[in-house]
């Protein structure tokens, strides 16, 4: 019937009109599709990071002492081995500065490489610094040349990553640059951020 206002075609024509919330039940993109519960995945890698740099300064100095160390044991060896038959050749001494400069100058790369990783763990846990935060886990890589570092550097360097390019946790970095949040208070600042149409 022309008159029957409840006609399939009525409804279909004016349905979505009468409902004023279908438009944007359409449209609103899921708050979970931000990354927000990334927000308080930050602190966490924070943490790790710190770890992580501890283990790289530890290496770093065992590397400086082995600089001066390892001359001092093949000279030990050289003379142990000049008392038995056939004698042995004491190590010339540009060997030795060799060795103090390779092992040290890895050393001293390791330790700044882990100090930094520090620093920029301790920036991170208080939502600051993000982009220097990923720079120190691409920096970490470089640790490919120790196997005592590396696999722990790229397990971070992938989680770090994934977790510090979600939209909400760069909102998030954003709103604590005005004073110190808490994980909890950031995901609700970035929450209400996101119902307001402000993060898109």
């Amino acid at each position: 019937m022309s008159g029957d206002p409840f006609s399939s075609g009525e409804r279909n024509s004016s349905g979505d009109q009468g409902n004023l919330y279908a438009f944007e039940s359409r449209q609103a993109t899921p708050i979970n599709d931000f990354g927000v519960g990334s927000i308080r995945q930050v602190p966490t890698l924070a943490i790790l990071m710190s770890v992580q740099g501890g283990l790289t300064i530890a290496y770093g100095l065992m590397m400086v002492a082995l600089g001066f160390v390892m001359p001092y044991f093949m000279r030990m060896s050289a003379a142990n081995a000049g008392n038995m038959p056939g004698g042995g050749q004491p190590m010339p001494a540009e060997v030795e500065w060799i060795m103090v400069i390779v092992y040290g100058g890895m050393g001293l790369f390791f330790l700044t490489l882990g100090g930094f990783t520090v620093f920029s763990g301790l920036r991170l846990y208080r939502f600051q610094s993000r982009v220097m935060g990923m720079v120190t886990l691409g920096a970490g890589l470089l640790s490919l040349f120790n196997c005592y570092c590396f696999p722990t550097a790229l397990g971070l360097a992938i989680y770090g990553f994934i977790v510090l390019t979600k939209p909400a946790v760069m909102k998030a970095f954003e709103i604590a640059q005005g004073g110190s949040m808490t994980a909890d208070e950031l995901v609700g600042a970035v929450q209400q951020r996101i119902r307001d149409g402000l993060l898109q």
